[in-house]
């Protein structure tokens, strides 16, 4: 099974496995009440890290079954969507944010909610991007499985997290935390101005552009 598209199914299922269900209310809470929260969330963070590693490492090995080829175009197209995606990550991970994922909740305003504006989630978009521009110039089917799955995952993640705050909160709050927010929009706008943060965009971007040659061997760029 092992270096087979079996096997990449195999790892992806055990992905969305150990993603979902801890997700679930009766089985979080079990899991706190035996580990704490602090235990839960490192055996949660082992757990997707080895998972991820398990779709990484099946991918490398799956068959390369090809249904089109890279061309200088469909890398052009990776390489300008991955801005958005790097501004959606390093924004989402530093913006105070208690509709999403659970890193920066505090000092979120809802009469200002500056990048919350074009999206609630902006990590998850940055995901969904990354994952999403890397689907044209990879053509495989093993490729495309797996980044098609991500993309997936996560603005499914999105919605479910959306669901998961207005059963938490209580349909009052959440219309009053999210009036000015959106799932997703195009308001430009809503992007900070100038702020450390976009150095640390062109360093990330630069980051991948470099490193991708010699961590996936081949060059990003046509």
């Amino acid at each position: 099974m092992t270096g087979s598209l079996s096997h990449l199914a195999a790892a992806l299922g055990a992905f969305l496995l150990t993603h979902s269900i801890p997700a679930l209310r009766p089985v979080r809470a079990r899991c706190v009440a035996l580990l704490g929260e602090r235990g839960y969330l490192v055996a949660y963070s082992l757990v997707s890290l080895a998972t991820i590693i398990w779709v990484v490492l099946a991918l490398v090995a799956a068959p390369y079954i090809e249904l089109w080829t890279m061309t200088k175009t469909s890398m052009w197209i990776t390489a300008i969507i991955m801005i958005p995606a790097c501004v959606f990550l390093v924004f989402g991970l530093t913006t105070p944010n208690p509709f999403s994922i659970p890193i920066n909740p505090e000092g979120f305003s809802p009469e200002s909610p500056g990048l919350l504006a074009i999206t609630r989630h902006p990590l998850l978009l940055g995901l969904t991007l990354w994952a999403a521009a890397h689907i044209p110039p990879n053509g495989s089917i093993a490729a495309i499985l797996v980044f098609g799955f991500a993309a997936l995952f996560s603005v499914v993640g999105m919605f479910t997290l959306d669901k998961r705050r207005k059963r938490t909160w209580g349909a009052e709050t959440w219309r009053h935390k999210a009036q000015h927010t959106h799932l997703v929009s195009w308001r430009p706008s809503a992007l900070p101005g100038m702020d450390w943060r976009w150095g640390v965009v062109a360093l990330l971007y630069t980051g991948f552009i470099g490193l991708h040659p010699i961590v996936v061997g081949v060059s990003p760029l046509p």
